[in-house]
């Protein structure tokens, strides 16, 4: 099971779609830990060679690196003596550069109303009052995409 950032409230939500308020993540793994067996990811190898013996194995993960994964769901996670890996996406932290998804999200609710050609999109994007289904369009579409060539520079 994967998490993201873990934070004590949340700004937007339409923005942070991906990041658990502190008192929910803490509900949450409650109920892991009272109805799961949750286990270090170094178990992995045994639960996938006899899933049988381990019928109600989960692992926590965490990526992207958010720093208050580190700050708030670190402790959280300490207090209940629950295992979980963290999975460093270097390319943003070496890079400052935001998630894409992230970024077009924002776009899509922040810029002023009107027609907009993105690159790798197939069609111009739209914007006027209703942004949410907009919003999921356009993430659908470039989570479709193959990222080799997006992450391409252009030399223009």
């Amino acid at each position: 099971m994967f998490f993201h950032g873990v934070e004590d409230t949340t700004c937007d939500p339409r923005l942070q779609t991906n990041h658990h308020e502190t008192d929910a993540f803490l509900q949450i793994t409650q109920d892991l830990k009272a109805n799961f067996d949750v286990l270090p990811l170094d178990a992995l190898d045994d639960v996938l060679k006899a899933p049988d013996r381990h019928p109600r194995a989960l692992f926590l993960m965490s990526d992207d690196g958010y720093a208050n994964t580190l700050s708030v769901a670190a402790d959280l996670l300490a207090d209940l003596k629950l295992p979980w890996t963290l999975f460093v996406s270097t390319h943003h932290i070496d890079s400052g550069a935001r998630n894409p998804i992230f970024l077009a999200r924002l776009f899509v609710f922040l810029a002023p109303a009107g027609r907009y050609d993105i690159p790798h999109l197939p069609q111009p994007l739209v914007l006027v009052d209703d942004r949410d289904a907009v919003a999921e369009a356009v993430v659908r579409q470039l989570r479709a995409l193959d990222m080799a060539g997006p992450r391409r520079r252009s030399t223009r």
